[in-house]
């Protein structure tokens, strides 16, 4: 039973999401398919290729990620890519090389049927069946638009990252990995970002009294800035790709 699994912008737009999910599964009756989150902000690639790419690995092998934001900016091109025994279908808008950074994938065009609107289903269908069946995808293109991440700055005593994501809690997570920190911090510091300041690294989350801020290395080993049982994007104002300064004091 293949599994398909779905991450778009689509929540909460009327009859948007349900289109496509009972198109599938009209179509591949023996589907199992699985919403990885449909509560992408509008247009949020950032956002959707982060997380689908911690995701992903979490699913058997075999099976097919959809992701399902802005298909018009690609003009409903619909590329298929393969990493880990795992396939992705994504639009032509520089969503893949922000799921995949700098990985050697290769991208095979599924190309774009006839349709009206912006949902592109027989795109999709047509995707879902070149890698449910199997079929032959030809030879890799040259061609895709790319959108990159913003990568950390290191130097001895001093890191300079940023904000990869926000999530439904309001806690930000950061482009810094603990094996970077520890390559570049070896005593007393400051974290900066937005306007919260911790002098800390704790264990996990809920180390302090509710509505104080707290800074810990997630399960993904990147550093996650958080307000427990509140929501510390806003009280601090963190915002995507704003900047996250740590020294040496």
């Amino acid at each position: 039973m293949p599994i398909v699994t779905f991450t778009s912008d689509l929540a909460g737009s009327g009859y948007y999401l349900a289109a496509i999910k009972g198109s599938i599964l009209k179509a591949f009756p023996e589907v199992q398919l699985v919403d990885v989150s449909n509560h992408i902000g509008p247009l949020d690639y950032k956002a959707a290729a982060f997380t689908i790419q911690k995701a992903y690995s979490y699913f058997p092998e075999g099976a097919i990620h959809l992701v399902h934001i802005n298909g018009a900016d690609g003009r409903g091109r619909m590329l298929i890519a393969e990493k880990d025994n795992h396939f992705f279908l994504v639009f032509d808008n520089g969503t893949g090389p922000l799921i995949f950074e700098h990985e050697p994938v290769r991208y095979y065009e599924v190309g774009t049927e006839p349709e009206s609107g912006s949902l592109f289903i027989q795109t999709i269908l047509k995707g879902l069946r070149m890698v449910i069946e199997r079929q032959d995808l030809g030879e890799a293109v040259q061609q895709y638009k790319v959108l990159r991440r913003l990568n950390p700055f290191g130097n001895d005593g001093t890191i300079k990252g940023s904000i990869l994501y926000i999530d439904h809690f309001g806690n930000a997570i950061t482009n810094i990995t603990e094996e970077f920190f520890n390559r570049y911090i070896t005593s007393a510091y400051t974290i900066s970002a937005g306007g919260a300041s911790l002098d800390r690294i704790s264990k996990h989350y809920n180390v302090n009294e509710p509505g104080i801020a707290v800074a810990f290395f997630n399960s993904q080993g990147l550093l996650e800035i958080a307000q427990n049982n509140s929501r510390g994007s806003q009280l601090f104002g963190l915002k995507v790709d704003g900047p996250v300064l740590i020294m040496e004091r």
